[in-house]
């Protein structure tokens, strides 16, 4: 919810400090009838980015994603399939000291009128993955990588840089 601090910020001030925090999160690629998918830009960079974020205390990943695709999108979302997970150390939010475990899903499935959460995204938009034109950060390319090899394969994709 937006109107509580964050769980893993909760964590901090609970008397933690800045030692390591192993958190779960998800990510929700939703698809539209031309095959492209909703992803967003942030204020503080422009790259394009997936939706999702952390879990919040007691949710689950398919809740976590769910609720942050409400949350930046307005869009409800349902019958998420799982077809990533992400396991990578060398992928630590280094700010923040925080590792991150998180599922990805995909869904065709939804229902709704965009309405961006002007709070935490400038820009919204549906993309072709398989365009050049569009930058993304390291981890994200991950994703899309990991995604357009599960659509292509149907295979689910483990992201990882373990024993590298």
């Amino acid at each position: 919810m937006k109107n509580k601090i964050e769980y893993w910020k909760r964590l901090r001030e609970s008397g933690i400090g800045n030692d390591l925090l192993i958190l779960p999160g998800a990510n929700v690629f939703i698809e539209n009838a031309k095959g492209e998918i909703l992803m967003h830009k942030g204020f503080s960079h422009d790259f394009w980015r997936n939706i999702g974020g952390l879990s919040d205390d007691n949710e689950s990943l398919w809740q976590c994603g769910t609720r942050e695709v409400k949350e930046e999108t307005n869009l409800d979302v349902k019958n998420l399939v799982p077809f990533a997970i992400r396991d990578d150390p060398n992928l630590k939010n280094k700010k923040y000291n925080i590792f991150l475990h998180s599922m990805s899903f995909w869904t065709k499935d939804y229902s709704g009128k965009i309405v961006m959460d002007k709070t935490e995204i400038k820009e919204l938009g549906w993309l072709d993955l398989t365009d050049e034109k569009y930058k993304f950060r390291k981890g994200t390319q991950r994703f899309v990588n990991a995604f357009l090899e599960w659509k292509k394969t149907g295979r689910f994709q483990y992201i990882t840089n373990r024993g590298k």
